[in-house]
């Protein structure tokens, strides 16, 4: 198991998107168990139209997600998709900040929670380029490490949450939020590098051997 993990770690970019995965699990998790409270007592929403809320914003993201996907297979920059859906997400819950009408904060959330949804596709995406460009070969390791980060993440923000929204309220963990998501957009930023220049390398290689 150390073995695995240390050489799974020495993959250029995989610590990254572990990090980073983490930081989208806690994001996530900040402000989530918190919303139906929100929602009703904050809002004044009835908990029928909150769950209409949560269901109409989740296929509106399966949907965005399958889109961009097929689209990210043929060529598309999964450094810019994954960077834009995360400043996407971090803008969906800057709403909760700004909107207090419920109709107008419905809108804005199908909008970009949409729009943010590809990130999560994306990132293990990424992850599996560089995992084929290496010689790892345990993939189902590589996969599951991701996925574990995620849940790592998970279970945190909530205790975070928790302290945050004692301290600031519902503000805390809005604003908590939204600057993990900034901090993850700006980690891929810096240090993700695209996977156009491999793309490019694959067919300049695919040219000279014609």
């Amino acid at each position: 198991m150390k073995k695995r993990l240390t050489a799974l770690f020495m993959i250029p970019s995989y610590p990254l998107l572990f990090l980073c995965m983490f930081l989208q699990g806690m994001a996530i998790s900040l402000s989530v168990p918190f919303l139906s409270i929100y929602f009703t007592e904050q809002l004044g929403v009835s908990i029928g139209m909150f769950g209409i809320f949560l269901s109409v914003t989740l296929i509106a993201g399966i949907w965005i997600s399958s889109l961009i996907g097929r689209r990210s297979d043929h060529g598309l920059n999964r450094k810019n998709i994954y960077l834009v859906s995360t400043l996407c997400n971090a803008l969906a819950y800057s709403g909760y900040l700004l909107i207090e009408n419920f109709t107008i904060l419905f809108i804005y959330m199908i909008v970009f929670t949409a729009l943010g949804s590809p990130g999560m596709p994306q990132l293990f995406a990424i992850s599996r380029e560089a995992v084929n460009k290496s010689n790892f070969t345990d993939h189902a390791f590589a996969n599951s490490t991701l996925r574990s980060a995620f849940a790592l993440g998970f279970i945190t923000g909530p205790l975070i949450g928790t302290l945050l929204i004692d301290g600031l309220e519902f503000k805390g963990i809005f604003s908590g939020t939204i600057s993990v998501f900034l901090l993850v957009a700006l980690l891929i930023f810096l240090f993700l590098k695209s996977n156009t220049n491999h793309k490019r390398t694959n067919d300049q290689i695919k040219v000279k051997s014609f």
